[in-house]
């Protein structure tokens, strides 16, 4: 049930992601694929609250505890299945991260300075495909 509110009700409040990672995160003991999703979704739950952090000195600060959160996550999920790896999908969605990063944080507020919701917009459409991708990723494990 939460999972179809998370998807119809995503771009109401991105906050609303923690709803489904707190108890998504007892699953991560179960099997290596619900470690793997759960990484992924995490990763994008975090990234999902950026914009609540919109000053510009906050940049480098969302950055980094993203960066160090993952890093720390992804080294313990290693050492409970060592050969847990991202698929190739995830992989690409997460390096898109980077550039969706730089064209909501740089180009947009720069060059379209006029259309301010604009950086918000794309924030909650990135984020809600890998919900949806996570979301069936589950449902097939299921």
């Amino acid at each position: 049930k939460q999972w179809y509110q998370r998807r119809v009700g995503y771009h109401v409040h991105e906050k609303a992601i923690l709803v489904v990672l707190a108890p998504y995160s007892l699953l991560v003991f179960l099997n290596q694929q619900h470690a793997r999703n759960f990484f992924f979704l995490s990763v994008l739950g975090t990234y999902s609250l950026f914009p609540l952090l919109f000053q510009a000195q906050e940049l480098l600060i969302k950055v980094v505890i993203l960066l160090m959160t993952h890093s720390f996550m992804w080294a313990t999920l290693k050492r409970i299945y060592p050969d847990i790896v991202l698929g190739w999908l995830e992989k690409i969605y997460i390096c898109g991260l980077v550039g969706h990063f730089l064209i909501a944080e740089l180009v947009l507020p720069i060059f379209l300075a006029r259309f301010q919701f604009l950086p918000l917009l794309t924030y909650s459409v990135y984020c809600a495909v890998g919900v949806i991708y996570s979301y069936f990723v589950v449902m097939k494990t299921l």
